[in-house]
């Protein structure tokens, strides 16, 4: 619990406190407005504050529904080296999972033990590709399905992938409100960022004989 938060919870995840300025998130209070001050949480959604949150959200939620079942293609999005190393990230981060950082105009992967680095301001596209094959023989024996992989790529066609199940609802509000105007976010992206869902049989969590059920 934060110490200027409320004293006491008794709140499910995502619930405003009595006078609006903190929402629990499940193990604390935190602020309702986000660290950068462009969003502000309102019990349900997150609402922009400023002109350039109201344009990152346009840019996403112009982008149609996924219709079909599948997500994008790994050849097209998802091929190419990483970005480049760096000894230290550049600021703090304002989003963090494990192995993945994401701060103020960039995004960095630490795949083994070095931090690869991509600038927002360089994206050129956001898509959902499959997972690679290594991780689908990582899984082969279990019942759980690997995740697809987020695939950000830079104009100078590095390619940074990490699991979608390393972005909540933060990292993903996060991630989409520094997206620049002129990349691509494919459809699929544009849902996965706007709500977490995933379409067709992607959305499916267990596997049997390498066919997602359930």
């Amino acid at each position: 619990m934060t110490e200027s938060g409320p004293s006491e919870s008794g709140a499910s995840p995502g619930q405003l406190s009595p006078d609006g300025d903190w929402v629990w998130d499940g193990a604390a209070w935190e602020p309702a407005v986000s660290p950068d001050g462009h969003w502000r949480w309102n019990g349900q959604a997150w609402i922009a504050l400023t002109a350039e949150a109201a344009a990152s959200a346009a840019q996403v939620s112009e982008q149609p529904w996924p219709d079909v079942n599948e997500i994008d293609d790994a050849k097209r999005f998802g091929s190419g080296p990483l970005p480049p190393k760096v000894d230290e990230l550049p600021s703090d981060s304002k989003f963090a999972s494990y192995g993945l950082a994401i701060g103020q105009g960039w995004v960095a992967r630490r795949p083994v033990a070095s931090w690869h680095l991509l600038q927002l301001d360089q994206l050129r596209s956001i898509a959902i590709v499959p997972p690679t094959a290594l991780t689908k023989v990582a899984y082969s024996r279990s019942v759980v399905a690997p995740d697809p992989d987020v695939a950000l790529q830079d104009l100078s066609g590095n390619v940074m992938r990490f699991p979608v199940g390393k972005l909540d609802g933060s990292g993903r509000l996060v991630l989409s409100s520094q997206i620049p105007r002129a990349a691509e976010v494919t459809a699929s992206a544009a849902a996965f960022l706007r709500s977490g869902s995933l379409p067709g049989k992607w959305a499916k969590r267990f596997q049997f004989a390498f066919k997602r059920l359930g």
